[in-house]
């Protein structure tokens, strides 16, 4: 992972997050590109805020979307965010 567990990701101010249901999407408008992700991935960008954790957004998805495991969350979401990291989306705080 990017970052150690203290520090929290804060996605791009200039990201812009695309709640559709049908294909959710995250548009970087300086480079143009644009993300298609899904509903979790759209869940994990708005707590994405630099005041959560990587453990806080791991419960927020957990809590919001019945039958999700933690652990399998967990591995999902530190995934996302290296990604998006990667991608330029996302940042970390310490």
């Amino acid at each position: 992972m990017q970052a150690q567990n203290a520090s929290k990701p804060k996605r791009d101010d200039m990201v812009v997050i695309n709640d559709d249901h049908e294909v959710p999407s995250l548009l970087h408008p300086m480079t143009g590109k644009i993300f298609v992700t899904n509903r979790v991935g759209v869940r994990v960008m708005e707590l994405a805020d630099g005041q959560h954790s990587l453990d806080d957004i791991v419960e927020g998805v957990v809590g919001q979307f019945r039958g999700a495991e933690k652990g399998v969350v967990h591995d999902e979401v530190t995934a996302f965010l290296d990604e998006s990291t990667r991608k330029g989306l996302i940042t970390w705080l310490s």
